[in-house]
């Protein structure tokens, strides 16, 4: 079966550049994917997890069949769960004293 241009460049995404970029970043990172995401493939979010050199990192596979998620019916999901990543890592930053 031949690929379309599109396939091609979706194929790229696993690619030695992107994984050389991907384990460039150092900062805290959440991964959030709709579990049947027509445009990124389901294993695309653990591989780039494994790839990340941050510490502080996260996926979190959610259930959408859609790939826009950050907007739309159940995008207040989405946004709750970068809340809760950001929380956690304010809490994080804190000195102990001011946690009390």
């Amino acid at each position: 079966k031949q690929k379309t241009a599109y396939e091609i460049r979706l194929s790229l995404v696993g690619s030695e550049m992107c994984k050389e970029t991907v384990a460039k970043v150092t900062a805290p990172t959440l991964i959030i994917q709709g579990d049947h995401d027509p445009v990124i493939k389901p294993a695309s979010g653990p591989e780039a997890l494994a790839g990340i050199r941050s510490e502080e990192k996260e996926l979190a596979m959610m259930a959408f069949k859609r790939h826009a998620i950050v907007r739309g019916e159940g995008s207040e999901a989405v946004l709750e769960r970068v809340g809760e990543f950001v929380q956690r890592l304010a809490q994080r930053s804190r000195p102990l004293a001011s946690r009390r």
